[in-house]
This record gives structure tokens, C-alpha cells and sequence, in this order.
């Protein structure tokens, strides 16, 4: 099982050595190498997705795995597949209900819910890095609906809210933040504490 997850994993790396040579190539002005080793680097990053989505067939509730094929799409430049492969992780259960799984009677999506948060917060920090604030804040929000008070997502959404101009908002997540984090660096910079 681990196999497909490793194999990913490794095409992953491989990849990074051939993005290194993307760049290379490109600083030289030597644009054939540079569409080879781009040809090459789509030709790697499939293959982990080829792995990485055999694996999630085996292990379909595994976070760290979505989060990966999310990074692969995000690397060849499709960010609506990298928003749908979180959404995925975050509606699998409800497949569980559905033929053939629906003999399952234990519900461990409860046990699960701060994966879940974490996936709402990358969506959150994947829209807010394409400009789509309004998506973000939603995603965040949902985060903070499945597991309240979340540390990094409470943070990212304030720092959104600080960058949208809505200050109201962005101080009183910081000062939630400073009575229930006080000693988590970013809160202790915000508010000039060492």
C-alpha cells in the first residue's frame, strides 16, 4: 500500500530537480533544454499523480496524500483540479453513505475533524493566493465551523481580513487570538510583545 505513496513521493523529487533544470536552462537562454526538461517535468509530476491516485484508491482518507496531488496540480497550473482534489477529501465521507459503504455503522468523520479543518484552511490560503478573498474568507470560515478557534486559520483569516481593509474584523480575531494564544509568535509580533 505504502508503495504507491512512495513511488508518488519520488516522482514529486524528481520532479524539483527538474524544475531546478527549468531554470537552468532558461537563465542560459537555452530554450530547447528548457521545453525538454519542462516536457519532462509534466511527464514526472503525471506519473505522481498516476501513483498518488492509485494510492488514494487504497487509502481514500488519508489527508496528506489529497494535499499532495493538490501541490502537483498546482505546479502544472490548474488550480480549479488543485481546489477540487481538497474538496474531495473534505466530501469522502459522505460516499460512505452511499452503496456499496453504506453498511459502515461506525462514523469516525467526527475523529477526523481537525484533517478536515486543515484542508478548509489550505482551500482558504489556495483562494487567497489567486486573489479570490471572498472564497478564502469562506473556506476559513468553514474551517472555523469544524474545529472553532483553529490557531492558523483564525490567523489567516485575520491577516485577510487586514488585507480586504476591514481592520474591525482583523483586530478582534488578534485579540481572540491574544487571550487564547498569547505566547504563539505571531500574536506576541502583532501585538509588539516579545
Amino acid at each position: 500500500m505504502q508503495s504507491r505513496h512512495q513511488a508518488g513521493l519520488i516522482y514529486i523529487k524528481w520532479a524539483e530537480d527538474e524544475k531546478r533544470r527549468v531554470e537552468e536552462a532558461r537563465v542560459k537562454g537555452d530554450n530547447v533544454a528548457m521545453q525538454e526538461h519542462q516536457n519532462k517535468l509534466k511527464e514526472l509530476y503525471n506519473k505522481a499523480l498516476y501513483e498518488l491516485n492509485r494510492y488514494k484508491e487504497i487509502d481514500p482518507i488519508f489527508p496528506v496524500n489529497y494535499y499532495r496531488i493538490a501541490y502537483i496540480y498546482l505546479q502544472l497550473g490548474d488550480v480549479k483540479k488543485a481546489e477540487e482534489t481538497y474538496l474531495e477529501h473534505i466530501n469522502y465521507p459522505e460516499k460512505l453513505k452511499a452503496p456499496p459503504h453504506n453498511a459502515w455503522v461506525e462514523n469516525w468523520t467526527k475523529r477526523r475533524l481537525p484533517e478536515y479543518a486543515e484542508t478548509y484552511m489550505y482551500l482558504g490560503n489556495l483562494m487567497f493566493s489567486t486573489g479570490n478573498a471572498p472564497k478564502a474568507k469562506e473556506y476559513y470560515k468553514k474551517g472555523l465551523e469544524v474545529v472553532p478557534g483553529h490557531l492558523n486559520i483564525t490567523k489567516n483569516l485575520a491577516i485577510l481580513y487586514a488585507n480586504s481593509g476591514d481592520m474591525t474584523n482583523a483586530r478582534a480575531l488578534w485579540e481572540e487570538l491574544r487571550k487564547t494564544n498569547p505566547d504563539d509568535p505571531d500574536v506576541k509580533k502583532v501585538f509588539g510583545l516579545k
